[in-house]
């Protein structure tokens, strides 16, 4: 797993109605207590670990911000550990994002527009529509949005 240096695997499974969670590091085979890592490190094994629970038990995932605290490299492992754990229609995910990496790597079938004109109107732009419109602003998709 890229998303953090030295971490092989993170694994979450349930204990009841708790999950613990465990990290396999290379060079490291002793165990921490939460309060000894970092607030960005705490962030990243939260995300990680709601992704995968939620692949497993969920139909419609609603994931805020993923990209916080992470950089581009660690940005664009997160949007792969998603596509990978929700790959074949296993859940609805939809990701509120301020991040030109997750803007940028969907395929656009996955794009919808947004307007706000006196109502909200949402829409599948056709990829020549989107193409189009992001040529002439001088955008990618993130510019967009």
């Amino acid at each position: 797993m890229s998303v953090m240096e030295g971490v092989q695997k993170v694994k979450s499974p349930l204990h009841g109605k708790e999950t613990a969670v465990e990290i396999v590091e290379s060079g490291f085979n002793g165990s921490f207590e939460l309060q000894e890592i970092s607030a960005g490190s705490k962030e990243i094994l939260t995300l990680i670990t709601h992704i995968y629970l939620s692949a497993e038990s969920s139909d419609f995932v609603l994931i805020e911000e993923p990209e916080l605290h992470l950089h581009p490299g660690a940005q664009r492992e997160i949007f792969k550990l998603i596509k990978q754990e929700f790959a074949g229609g296993k859940a609805q995910v939809v990701i509120s994002t301020h991040s030109s990496v997750f803007l940028n790597e969907p395929e656009t079938h996955n794009v919808i527009s947004v307007k706000r004109e006196k109502d909200t109107k949402l829409t599948q732009p056709s990829e020549d529509e989107l193409s189009s419109d992001l040529q002439e602003l001088g955008y990618r998709y993130s510019g967009m949005l």
